[in-house]
């Protein structure tokens, strides 16, 4: 049997069991994946009992249930094999990564120079608050308190507050 013949064999003829049916109909009504059904089993959770399960019971992990004159899977041709699949995409995801890196990094360069750039232009131009020299100046402190009494209590930290 050639590469090129093997093909999907045909859909089944009749009706499935009603028991069948009726799980796959419940299912369907609870709107939850078989998939995630299995994931969310206690039984599954263990990591180790795939490989556990093909060690065991010395299973064909690339097999079929299908007659090998109808489907046989060593027949495929090499590229579709998942080792062979992932060593061709490796280069593709390494370009994708080294890509995004780099337009993160260019904008992370493109922020930083706009920093700058409004560093400089607010140093070159600073603000003057101006006062009018007439106008009375708030002290911060209640008509109660002596001045004295205030410049007692500073300490070397203290900024002058006048």
């Amino acid at each position: 049997m050639s590469a090129r013949s093997v093909s999907l064999p045909p859909a089944p003829v009749g009706e499935c069991a009603p028991g069948h049916q009726e799980r796959v109909a419940q299912y369907l009504a609870k709107r939850v994946h078989f998939n995630q059904h299995l994931v969310k089993l206690k039984s599954f959770r263990n990591p180790n009992l795939y490989s556990l399960l093909v060690e065991m019971c010395n299973l064909d992990e690339y097999g079929s249930n299908l007659p090998k004159e109808r489907y046989d899977p060593a027949a495929l041709r090499e590229e579709v094999n998942y080792e062979a699949l992932s060593t061709h995409s490796v280069p593709f995801l390494l370009l994708f990564l080294m890509a995004q890196t780099d337009r993160l990094q260019q904008e992370t360069d493109d922020r930083r120079e706009k920093e700058r750039a409004q560093a400089r232009a607010s140093a070159t131009n600073p603000t003057i608050a101006f006062v009018s020299k007439g106008a009375p100046q708030p002290s911060g402190r209640p008509e109660s308190q002596s001045p004295g009494r205030d410049a007692a209590r500073k300490s070397r930290w203290d900024v002058d507050r006048q």
